[in-house]
């Protein structure tokens, strides 16, 4: 969790230290933790204690939840406002607390509400600027305990876990009540060599873009090459705009003119990477990566409209003139296309451009597969669920699908400044987006794996399907959100986790490719109203002006996939006790298997990996979390930095099971090998920790403490041995505007 509003200290003090002491300890406690409990009256806990009723929650008549307040008409006329509001936040990992405060306009000692609060959206600190709330386990992950001034209120306070409340019976008097919770889950991971899972594993895949993107500003420095190749990328993509390659047209002979060199590095970069080469092809004069050269015949018959921006089509026959050229350059100089896509993100509103569009496609196909009679030849607009059908039984010579995927669409900004995500529209917060996420979940595209069959019923083609531009959030893309600037989580470790969760998703719904967007960022942090905030741009890397070169969380994600997960080979049958709380994929990786898993929540997970195969024992574990890359805020100045950028990578001895905690949002990959032939039987898995030096600093003081309070804890719990990570200090530019529309390709 990443806040730039100061924390308050646990108060009381001894609290904190008890449940992270039990944590640590685990639990003796057995709870049953849906039943109600009577209320008891103790010394000290102020007059409202032993004056209000003692209703069971549920029974006093009025319900009053989180940040809302109840009004009540006095007997002798008036009115008497109860407001429930929460005045503070304080958490360090998965020891988290916040205090409920109510006010009473009058004072009615005899009347009674239901207080009812949602511990896991107010523990999710939703106030955190710039990440807002985090994403944590369902209560019934956690243990939770209530304290009313010094005295322990719990026993006054009953759980619903089905809906995630803790309520009491509480006067229509002023109180304060601070609800403190605790977790450490265990994700239990198992795989096997028997049979097969679902899918095939996705390739990994990033787009060249912006200013960037030419050879003569650096993109093919040896820096930069090493970067790319160093993710073991399946597919490169970038667009004849950017590239520079169309540069006129001549209405005499009813041709394009081109300049080459570009587009020639481009496909030979991705061929050395051993990489396919992506090729969007402009299909109009709108701009956001469709733009054709002045001159170029156009349709005057239909305007299309692109969030404002107004252009044409151009004539079938003058398109078919373009695209060919580009084809027969392709096909004349020996190089290789993989995919020819056919306009960028063409906004298909109604059916005449529906209509207009499918005609041009099929003029583009057409002219490729004369020259290239084998191209793959798509389009990233097919799989819009309305137009779908026109598509397929109407475009000519498709050779894949291909979608944009972002869940999120804005930041939040308000009053010139950050807010925190949730606040308004489509601002998603980290929940939001992992609901969003799940199965590519999209209200513009067909479902994955039913588009692919789909397809494959109306037309008689399999054909691959490609995400071929995706990021966790759009903002910042184009001209009317430029200034707002990127989202601020997603080169973070936020950003990693749904990279590779997202990868292991697409796995099982066959998706053949997942590109990042994009592969370099701006050289200095933009001027932005997020640049501040860690709101860096569009990249998985930057390189300063001085050559100083920053990895972002996200590239270390796609570095640990791609060096460790074959592309398009069946992921090994595999089991996740709560799928919620994490992901995981296993497959078989040379003379050996690799796991790689991802915690979602912002929690420290333990998990217990286990490859049931014959003769495999882990050998090698690498870890991205809060201990090898970390973010911080400074509270005075207002800016984010980043401190350490990494990945633990350490040595396992042979055991049957291997044990070890991510901190928080994070990446993890394990590989198993064959048993020495020297070595014992696999034994006692080992407890492997980056775990930070709170954790391990409070054992002694809980052998003291931890008899003397009443906690109710989850009954899933571990141990948590400490340990500490090495730090890699990485710097940042000063400042330095973003191009606008820099995804445009």
């Amino acid at each position: 969790m990443r806040s730039l509003a100061p924390f308050h200290s646990l108060v009381p003090g001894m609290w904190a230290v008890c449940v992270a002491a039990l944590l640590l300890l685990g639990s003796p406690l057995p709870v049953e933790r849906s039943a109600a409990h009577s209320s008891l009256p103790v010394s000290g806990a102020g007059a409202y204690e032993i004056q209000s009723p003692r209703l069971a929650p549920g029974q006093s008549g009025a319900t009053l939840a989180d940040d809302a307040s109840l009004t009540t008409t006095l007997s002798g006329g008036g009115r008497s406002v109860l407001t429930d509001s929460i005045d503070s936040f304080s958490g360090v990992a998965g020891v988290r607390s916040y205090r409920i405060v109510l006010t009473a306009s009058v004072a009615l000692p005899a009347k009674s509400v239901d207080l009812t609060t949602t511990p896991s959206l107010e523990w999710a600190n939703p106030a955190a600027i710039p990440d807002g709330a985090d994403a944590l386990p369902p209560l019934a992950d956690w243990g939770w305990w209530v304290g009313a001034g010094p005295l322990n209120d719990t026993v006054n306070w009953t759980s619903s876990l089905s809906v995630g409340t803790l309520s009491r019976a509480a006067p229509w008097l002023n109180a304060s009540f601070t609800i403190y919770g605790a977790t450490n889950p265990t994700e239990n991971v198992s795989f096997s060599h028997g049979g097969v899972g679902a899918g095939a594993t996705t390739g990994s895949g990033l787009s060249l873009n912006g200013a960037a993107l030419l050879p003569k500003v650096g993109i093919a420095s040896p820096t930069s090459t090493a970067l790319a190749a160093g993710l073991r990328p399946t597919m490169i993509r970038a667009g004849l705009v950017s590239l520079g390659t169309v540069i006129g047209w001549s209405n005499a002979s009813s041709s394009a003119s081109y300049d080459f060199s570009a587009m020639d590095w481009f496909l030979g970069f991705a061929r050395n990477l051993s990489a396919e080469s992506y090729l969007s092809v402009p299909a109009g004069t709108w701009g956001n990566g469709n733009q054709l050269p002045t001159g170029i015949p156009l349709d005057p018959s239909l305007l299309v409209n692109s969030s404002g921006a107004i252009g044409s089509f151009p004539t079938p026959a003058a398109y078919s003139a373009l695209v060919g050229g580009v084809a027969a350059h392709v096909a004349h100089a020996n190089e290789t296309v993989s995919y020819w896509n056919i306009g960028n993100e063409v906004p298909l509103t109604n059916a005449s451009l529906l209509s207009a569009y499918i005609a041009l496609f099929n003029a583009a196909a057409q002219a490729i597969h004369t020259q290239l009679p084998s191209a793959r030849v798509g389009s990233d607009v097919m799989t819009d669920p309305s137009d779908f059908a026109p598509f397929a039984s109407q475009a000519k010579g498709v050779g894949f699908l291909a979608f944009h995927y972002y869940p999120a669409q804005k930041v939040c900004i308000a009053n010139g400044t950050v807010c925190p995500p949730g606040v308004g529209g489509e601002d998603l917060t980290d929940s939001q987006i992992w609901n969003a996420s799940s199965g590519f979940g999209h209200l513009r595209n067909i479902a994955l794996g039913v588009g692919q069959r789909a397809w494959h019923n109306l037309t008689g083609n399999w054909v691959p399907v490609l995400d071929a531009e995706s990021n966790l959030n759009t903002a910042g893309g184009g001209p009317s959100t430029s200034s707002n600037g990127t989202d601020p989580r997603q080169q973070g470790l936020f950003g990693a986790a749904w990279t590779v969760s997202m990868l292991i998703d697409a796995s099982a719904a066959n998706l053949s490719r997942f590109d990042y967007f994009g592969f370099e960022g701006p050289a200095t942090t933009p001027t932005s109203v997020t640049g501040p905030f860690g709101g860096w741009g569009f990249g998985l890397v930057s390189i300063g002006p001085t050559g100083n070169v920053t990895r972002y969380a996200p590239w270390w994600g796609l570095e640990m996939w791609g060096q460790n997960v074959p592309v398009g080979v069946a992921p090994l049958p595999i089991t996740v006790s709560d799928p919620g709380l994490a992901r995981a994929l296993a497959v078989r990786n040379g003379t050996g298997d690799a796991a790689i898993v991802v915690n979602r929540a912002d929690v420290p997970v333990r998990f217990q990996v286990n490859d049931l195969g014959i003769g495999t024992v882990p050998i090698q574990l690498s870890i991205l979390d809060r201990n090898s890359y970390l973010e911080q805020p400074n509270i005075s100045t207002g800016r984010v930095s980043l401190l350490r950028s990494s990945v633990l990578t350490v040595d396992i001895a042979p055991a049957g099971t291997v044990s070890f905690l991510v901190s928080g949002y994070g990446v993890a990959v394990i590989l198993f090998g064959a048993l020495p032939a020297h070595a014992s039987t696999p034994g006692a898995p080992p407890l492997l920790s980056t775990s930070t030096f709170f954790e391990a600093t409070i054992v002694g003081a809980a052998l003291l403490i931890a008899a003397t309070v009443v906690v109710y804890l989850p009954r899933r719990s571990s141990p948590r041995p400490g340990g500490n990570s090495p730090r890699e200090p990485v710097g940042r530019g000063p400042t330095a505007p973003e191009e606008p529309g820099e995804d445009d390709l």
